[in-house]
């Protein structure tokens, strides 16, 4: 057992046990952090030491789940830069020597170059190697790599569901993960063993596994991120070569442009990459969204004011649910936002509301959005809060029902809700299924 995690054992209380590793949390500050039982993999190889890589690197070392990390890379001085802010143990420039001995190996380079320093790497992984990555695109991914795995080495394909619009070793920090998700995506030539062993891996990075197969994957994935930064990059174009002014007219541009400039400011040979290797899914969603906005551009011409207001209604009705759950439920964590959207500390306490049947029902839901436990009281057990209760237990909230009115809702986080495995029956509340198509639109999986 590492000094780190001694020293953390005398100011933390062990939350929960999860296999090997365990949740605690700091008396004082309430913080909670994910600590390792032991070393889970002796050495790691993170090829491409960026956000992504990095990040992962320094959540499992402060976990104190992995014993060396060794980086690879092309860029000397950004390899260097790792070592200094402890990313990375050490470094080398060849793929070889980079794997030599390596436990794990986590690809973290654009999508295009993973066959090719795969090829590379071979020779140097030792027999039993796990080889995973975190490309955005697996179908691709998958066909270059699996391939050229050799007998005794084992590849798990994968997605963190995680980043920022920043690169480098000096974008990495630990908490990346925590709270997001992770898509795995086995083959039928996947190893069990190495399936369980990447799964672990990205819990002790803070990530909730997801197994998902690959067209879903890549169809989903098309929806919610390569159309949006496909979007973002044509409208940062479009106003930035207008020319009807002599003026910058970007210098006018509020917090809506901005948040399209900061997708667009993404690494363009990464976002190359996954537009041509996820082509066929992202041009179906481009034709979707181009007819959305021909009808759209069909009613501003001919002025029909009512038809864009429907339009605008219809379109935007789950989203705007959607932000209104999040606002509240920022309100509920004692999450306060200044005007630039910075969240503060979080303050623990009680919130005393009426319990009435409308208040009963996003008691359970927020409880379930919020993060860890929740107790709930004086909850009105109708029908239709029964309904609601139901629904979040099929999308993979664990309710503790005790005796009398009182709750114990094990929340998710407001992106961890699990895919329901059959029909969400909200049975005769219109109010659960309201705010549950809201909530819905803003999780990471399909319902068909």
């Amino acid at each position: 057992m590492s000094t780190a995690i001694e020293e953390l054992r005398k100011h933390c209380h062990f939350l929960k046990v999860l296999g090997s590793y365990q949740v605690a949390r700091n008396d004082s500050s309430g913080e909670e952090k994910i600590v390792a039982d032991s070393v889970l993999i002796p050495r790691l190889a993170v090829i491409g030491v960026g956000l992504i890589g990095g990040s992962l690197s320094l959540a499992l070392k402060e976990a104190g789940a992995v014993g060396e990390v060794v980086g690879c890379g092309r860029g000397k001085p950004n390899l260097e830069k790792a070592v200094e802010l402890g990313v990375i143990d050490r470094y080398t420039r060849d793929p070889v020597e980079a794997v030599k001995d390596a436990d794990m190996v986590f690809l973290a380079t654009p999508v295009k170059t993973l066959g090719r320093v795969t090829e590379e790497m071979l020779p140097g992984l030792k027999p039993g190697a796990v080889i995973t990555d975190g490309g955005s695109v697996k179908q691709d991914v998958i066909n270059m790599i699996e391939p050229l795995i050799p007998q005794g080495i084992h590849f798990v394909p994968g997605h963190p569901i995680a980043g920022t619009e920043k690169s480098g070793a000096e974008a990495a920090f630990p908490t990346l993960y925590q709270g997001k998700r992770c898509i795995l995506t086995p083959t039928e030539n996947t190893h069990d063993g190495a399936l369980e062993l990447v799964s672990q891996m990205w819990r002790i990075a803070g990530s909730e596994i997801v197994i998902m197969s690959v067209e879903k994957h890549d169809r989903v994935l098309a929806a919610i991120s390569h159309l949006p930064h496909m979007v973002a990059y044509s409208l940062v174009n479009a106003v930035g070569s207008y020319d009807q002014y002599e003026e910058n007219i970007l210098e006018y541009s509020a917090g809506g442009f901005r948040d399209f400039t900061r997708i667009a400011s993404s690494d363009p040979v990464m976002w190359r990459d996954i537009a041509e290797t996820n082509r066929d899914a992202l041009l179906e969603m481009m034709e979707q969204f181009e007819q959305f906005f021909s009808q759209l551009k069909v009613e501003i011409a001919a002025g029909r004011g009512d038809k864009m207001f429907e339009f605008s209604c219809v379109r935007s009705s789950c989203v705007t649910l959607f932000s209104n759950s999040v606002s509240l439920l920022r309100f509920m964590n004692n999450e306060f936002c200044t005007e630039n959207d910075t969240i503060g500390p979080k303050v623990a306490g009680e919130i005393t509301v009426p319990g009435d049947k409308s208040i009963s029902h996003r008691a359970i839901m927020f409880a379930s959005l919020a993060e860890g436990r929740s107790r709930v009281t004086g909850l009105l057990r109708g029908e239709d809060c029964l309904s609601t209760l139901k629904a979040f237990r099929q999308l993979g909230i664990e309710v503790e029902d005790r005796s009398g009115d009182e709750l114990i809702i094990h929340g998710r986080g407001l992106n961890g809700l699990r895919e329901a495995d059959d029909v969400i029956d909200c049975g005769n509340s219109g109010t659960t299924m309201r705010l549950m198509s809201g909530i819905l639109a803003g999780q990471p999986f399909f319902l068909f």
